[in-house]
């Protein structure tokens, strides 16, 4: 049917907009981030994210990102 599509890819985005961060749990994220950077946005690659969350990870990888928050803990764990 035409315009299902658009309909249909308005409504994913508002869920992930409004759904939790995928990284922090923060609720609701307010922002969609790629997990591929590289990549577009589409319904695979897209995931909610909070503005802190996804400014931080920049154009990092997942993996990338979360090692280097192991770094940033290990390093600051002393001053807890």
């Amino acid at each position: 049917m035409k315009g299902t599509r658009p309909a249909e890819e308005f409504l994913q985005k508002v869920d992930l907009w409004a759904s939790s961060c995928y990284l922090c749990g923060q609720s609701p994220a307010f922002g969609i981030d790629r997990v591929d950077g590289s990549s577009a946005y589409t319904p695979e690659n897209s995931m909610s994210c909070c503005t802190i969350c996804n400014v931080m990870k920049c154009t990092w990888t997942l993996p990338e990102f979360l090692e280097h928050i192991r770094f940033i803990q290990a390093h600051t764990r002393h001053w807890q």
